[in-house]
């Protein structure tokens, strides 16, 4: 009995850890989350971020928001960052996926490197699509 309440703890612990990590190391790293209305609002002015998608191949083929970068999440290598951040880091990098899971630690990864104007767009493509902005297949 004290063996199962240990191991359904430590699975429990896991299973948040897993669910919180994102958002702890967004917080850690200092990066701004902003909503779908504020990434447009953004990407309207005169000195918009580069707005880069880490979601797959497939899924930014079935739609992407206009003029978005595609790096999907697993390719977004050391190098890529580096990259980003010489050609764009003055812009500010503004990082989405479908529901703001894996553009939080893409955003994370970008910190980490040094980017200091990163922005998590909290809720994704999904909200994105659902607020009518347009999307580009």
């Amino acid at each position: 009995m004290f063996v199962d309440n240990w191991l359904g703890l430590f699975f429990l612990v896991v299973m948040v850890g897993f669910v919180f990590r994102g958002p702890v190391l967004t917080a850690m790293y200092k990066v701004r989350t902003i909503s779908i209305h504020e990434l447009a609002a953004l990407l309207s002015g005169k000195n918009p971020p580069i707005l880069l998608d880490v979601r797959t191949q497939i899924e930014f083929d079935m739609g992407h928001v206009p003029n978005s970068i595609l790096i999907p999440l697993k390719d977004l290598s050391r190098a890529k960052a580096e990259e980003l951040k010489e050609r764009y880091g003055e812009r500010g990098i503004a990082v989405i996926c479908r529901s703001g899971s894996r553009s939080s630690m893409a955003a994370v990864n970008l910190r980490r490197i040094g980017i200091t104007n990163v922005y998590n767009v909290m809720g994704g493509l999904n909200a994105w699509r659902v607020n009518g902005y347009p999307v580009k297949k």
